[in-house]
């Protein structure tokens, strides 16, 4: 199911890409994250664990690129704040501030997930 969102997302991305506020590529790499996590959940009902380790190295670097690209890539950033019963837009430093540490956290995960998948593969 996952595979197939991504999928899915991905052609409504080619067919109205007017539509979005942010790159195509920054898209298609976000629908690919739910492609390579189905990939990985098939693969880790199978006999492929090497290859389920490095879908999961995958899918993380795919989820690093759209928070990254918000954080660090060229532009103005708008972004709205909400919590339970006010919201309102945040300032530009506020919003790539906060994709800046969520991307230096999912960067983080994503050493350890190499670190592991190469564990993996070492030992077989």
């Amino acid at each position: 199911m996952c595979a197939v969102a991504g999928g899915i997302t991905a052609a409504f991305i080619y067919r109205r890409p007017d539509l979005l506020h942010a790159p195509a590529w920054v898209a298609y790499t976000a629908c690919s994250a739910f492609v390579l996590a189905g990939l990985a959940i098939i693969a880790d009902g199978t006999a492929l664990r090497r290859t389920h380790a490095w879908l999961a190295v995958a899918c993380t670097a795919a989820l690093l690129v759209p928070g990254a690209w918000v954080a660090f890539g060229p532009g103005v950033r708008q972004c709205s704040v909400s919590i339970p019963f006010f919201s309102t837009v945040g300032s530009e430093l506020l919003c790539r501030g906060a994709f800046g540490l969520g991307s230096v956290i999912v960067a983080a995960m994503l050493v350890w997930v190499v670190l592991r998948a190469g564990r993996q593969t070492n030992a077989a």
